[in-house]
Parts: C-alpha cells; sequence; structure tokens
C-alpha cells in the first residue's frame, strides 16, 4: 500500500527578534522534525512534516519596521537548512509560515509558506487572506492589476510528489472555503494548513478552526495535515495560541490530535491508494466532479478590492482601518439596502 506517517509538529517558540535568535529556533525546529522521524516510524515511514503559521520565527513585533528586519527570501539560507535535512531523511517539509521579501515586489511583505522535499524548494505559497488590519503583509490578490507573475508564483501551487498532490494554505485562508476548493481542482490531494489560532480566553468552545479543519478536508476529500502554534502570549506576544494541532482524513474524520498548548508532535497515516480509490469510486457526496460551478455567480463581481498602495512603507494602522471600515460599510449598505457604517478605533488608541 502507498502509505505514510504525516507529521504535525506543534512548537512552543519565543518569538525571534534577531537573526541569531531566528536561526536558533530554527536549529530546534530542525530536532523536532527528526524526533518525529525516528519516533513515528514504527508502521510506516514519516515522510510528510508541517509547522505552524510563524510558529517558528513568532511574531517579529508591532510595526512594520519590525516585520521587515526578519523578513527573509524564499530561497535563502534559512529555508536551505530544511532543504538540507529533507534530503538526509527523504522527506517534505513544510516549516510553517515566515514574512518574505521578494525584490519584484520591493514595497510589500507576504506571509508565506514553502514546500521543500529532497528535490528542494518545490513551491511556496503566499498568503491570499491576511487578516484585515492586524497583518503588516500583502495578498498576491492586490497586485494582480499590476503585472503580479503567477507563473513565477502560482496563487495556489499543488506540487506532485512521489507522497501525494500537496498544496497549502495559511490561516485565515481556512475560513474561506474557495481556497481549498481552487486547491482540490488544481490537483491537491493533501492540504497542509498552517495557523496561528488563538481564542480570547482560551474557549475551546469557540473553536471554529476546529470546525474548519474538518469540512474543509470533507468537503475537497483530501487528508489535511493541520498545524498550529503552541506559545503562550509571553512567547508570542500579544497572542496565546490554543494548539490542537491535528491530523484529519479525506472524511473529515480526526485522526489525530494534541490536546491544547505547548510543544508536542503527533503523526498518523496518510494512505493514497485508499484515497484514490474513494475519490473515484464513490456516487454520493463525491463533492469535486458533483459541483454545478455554472449556477454560482457570486465570483463573477469582486467583492474585496485590490489595494496595491496599502503595501508601501508609510501606512498606518489607522489609515488602513478607516479604509476597510469604509469598504466594509459600503458592501452591506449595498448588501442590506440601507447605510451601514462600521466604527473605527481613534488614531490614539493605535499608537
Amino acid at each position: 500500500m502507498n502509505s505514510y506517517q504525516a507529521v504535525a509538529c506543534q512548537g512552543a517558540f519565543d518569538s525571534a527578534h534577531t537573526k541569531d535568535e531566528l536561526n536558533k529556533n530554527i536549529g530546534h525546529a530542525l530536532d523536532m522534525i527528526q524526533w518525529g522521524a525516528y519516533t513515528f516510524c514504527f508502521n510506516d515511514p514519516a515522510r510528510l512534516f508541517a509547522f505552524g503559521e510563524l510558529n517558528i520565527t513568532g511574531i517579529p513585533g508591532i510595526t512594520r519596521a519590525d516585520w521587515e528586519k526578519m523578513a527573509i527570501t524564499i530561497p535563502g539560507p534559512e529555508t536551505e537548512r530544511f532543504t538540507k535535512l529533507a534530503r538526509e531523511l527523504n522527506i517534505y517539509i513544510v516549516p510553517g509560515s515566515f514574512t518574505e521579501y521578494d525584490p519584484d515586489y520591493p514595497d510589500a511583505l507576504f506571509n508565506t509558506c514553502f514546500l521543500v522535499g529532497p528535490e528542494g524548494i518545490l513551491a511556496k505559497y503566499r498568503k491570499v487572506n491576511p487578516v484585515p488590519v492586524v497583518e503588516w503583509v500583502a495578498s498576491p490578490h492586490d497586485f494582480l492589476n499590476k503585472g503580479y507573475d503567477t507563473k513565477k508564483t502560482p496563487i495556489f501551487p499543488v506540487v506532485e510528489t512521489e507522497i501525494g498532490n500537496i498544496g497549502m494554505f495559511i490561516c485565515y485562508d481556512s475560513f474561506f472555503p474557495e481556497v481549498t476548493r481552487q486547491l482540490a481542482y488544481n490537483g491537491a490531494e493533501i492540504l497542509v494548513g498552517v495557523t496561528a489560532n488563538f481564542y480570547p480566553g482560551g474557549d475551546r468552545f469557540l473553536n471554529f478552526w476546529n470546525s474548519c479543519t474538518k469540512i474543509r478536508s470533507f468537503e475537497n476529500m483530501c487528508y489535511g495535515l493541520y498545524v498550529n502554534g503552541g506559545s503562550t502570549v509571553s512567547q508570542f506576544p500579544p497572542l496565546s495560541l490554543n494548539g490542537c494541532s491535528q491530523i484529519v482524513d479525506y472524511k473529515g474524520r480526526v485522526l489525530s490530535i494534541l490536546d491544547g498548548p505547548g510543544e508536542a508532535i503527533t503523526a498518523a497515516t496518510f494512505n493514497l491508494d485508499m484515497l484514490r480509490h474513494y475519490r473515484t469510486e464513490l456516487m454520493d457526496a463525491n463533492m469535486l466532479p458533483q459541483s454545478r460551478t455554472e449556477v454560482y455567480d457570486y465570483l463573477k463581481t469582486p467583492k474585496m478590492k485590490m489595494h496595491p498602495e496599502l503595501a508601501k512603507k508609510g501606512i498606518n494602522k489607522h489609515d488602513l482601518e478607516t479604509l476597510r471600515a469604509r469598504e466594509q460599510g459600503e458592501f452591506y449598505s449595498s448588501y442590506y439596502g440601507k447605510e451601514v457604517k462600521v466604527p473605527v478605533h481613534p488614531k490614539e488608541w493605535w499608537e
């Protein structure tokens, strides 16, 4: 059977504020991968590993300058350390996400994850849906009318590997079913979702991400390796991550889950033969070939506007929030047929 172990590496790293601190975190992440490779190899070999969003880097700081200082290039010296281990162990790794700088887009930062294997870097995915106002990063969507090179960096890359066709997405993307559906139609059999998920008060009953992991796998008939961070607020200010990294099968069943935050590793078996048999033989609830795409017209009308200017230096959070609030108000004014105004924080609040 074509089966192997997929491994969720839930880290509890201190946020890195210098490149030396980042390299220290990367070294520990490489140790975690090796521990997982040696621990989860009794039934099937461990072949696929993933970390959470910004899990290894942490939050660089509260200003854009902080994020710029900690941005990396992909490929670069940091990514090469993962590539080297992937070659040594014959494995595939998604090391969470990093703040990325690309000289092709000098005004922008991206929140980017990447897949490495024995062959090297195979693909990188830039977060399509950054959290509005919170993140100092741009979406590829903002540059679609400004010459964004989708051939050089596809927006929804899927990589065909010996362990299956792998697609990636990041955190807030999981709340938009279009992201994983596009990955599935691009050929994905395995979804690697990296996240930095948190809830006020640590209320696990508000864990909507926990619901999204199951439904994203079920509706796209994909295995899911969904990894969150486990750092506390003292390590990952101003957030305390709730962990609960999990591995889900193509029926939406949880194969393995970590019970809360902290540093931990878990694994489960992915069987490609079973997945492909299920997809091709099932008649009921076979969503990919049965989607009646022509009747859905909502994607033909743009909703969120493109704003490449927001990627430039000098933009502040108050201006960004004001813009997003105005556009959200315009949407719901049209939606409900009456004026809707969305409140914003005063400028002093952001300062």
